[in-house]
């Protein structure tokens, strides 16, 4: 009999304890839960304020006035020139005294009649007849500059010229295409300065095509019934046979 009540007890004991339990554990981790949290607000740092930019603007300041007109009365009036009477001379020379010095007679700058040439005093620089500037051979004519063929401009039309030659080494490597130049086609129908603005194939092709190109004559291009220097664009196609 005492031994079950021995046993009882401890049962009861036993049951009691794991009752406690359960509120302690749950009570410690609420506490490790808040001590958490309030350790990580205590933890962040404190952002810092962006810095502000204050921007000044002055406004432009105003011009000066204009400075005040002058007054009416003090304006000066030019003196007045007095006129020489006319006076008849009382015997005109037949001619003129020989000059002291002995030059030549006349006026800086005039010309002798006669011969037409410049006299010594007044003979331009540049060393036209008669002393008078800007009476030399005229000017050489102005040359044109090309312009960029457009469609208001009569192209020009090719009219004799060679092929340009396939190059060996493009023809063994089989390569095929096209090559577009850039050339000036003067006024008398002739080829100017030529240059490669794409070569597709290689291989010698564009010294090829541009050699070629040299060689070809023209109609030049035509505007109003007058000819042209036009910058034009030239395609040279390298096909196999």
């Amino acid at each position: 009999m005492f031994e079950n009540a021995l046993i009882e007890s401890k049962r009861s004991k036993g049951s009691r304890g794991r009752l406690l339990t359960l509120p302690v554990a749950a009570a410690i981790h609420a506490v490790a839960l808040a001590t958490l949290m309030v350790a990580q607000l205590w933890a962040v740092e404190e952002v810092p304020e962006p810095e502000r930019t204050v921007a000044v603007y002055l406004a432009p300041q105003a011009p000066p006035p204009p400075p005040p007109p002058p007054p009416r009365g003090s304006r000066t009036s030019a003196a007045p020139v007095a006129r020489q009477p006319l006076v008849q001379p009382i015997e005109v020379p037949s001619e003129l005294p020989p000059p002291s010095d002995g030059s030549r007679a006349g006026v800086e700058g005039s010309m002798e009649t006669g011969d037409g040439t410049g006299t010594e005093e007044g003979g331009a620089e540049d060393g036209t007849d008669g002393g008078v500037p800007g009476f030399g051979p005229p000017p050489p004519a102005e040359v044109e500059a090309p312009v960029r063929l457009t469609s208001v401009i009569e192209a020009p039309e090719r009219l004799a010229g060679p092929d340009p030659a396939y190059p060996e080494a493009a023809r063994k490597a089989r390569r095929e295409g096209v090559v577009i130049l850039e050339a000036i086609v003067e006024r008398d129908g002739s080829v100017g300065a030529v240059r490669v603005l794409l070569d597709r194939v290689g291989f010698g092709t564009g010294e090829a095509a541009m050699s070629a190109v040299r060689q070809w004559r023209y109609r030049p291009a035509m505007f109003n019934d007058r000819p042209l220097a036009v910058v034009m664009t030239i395609t040279v196609t390298f096909r196999l046979n």
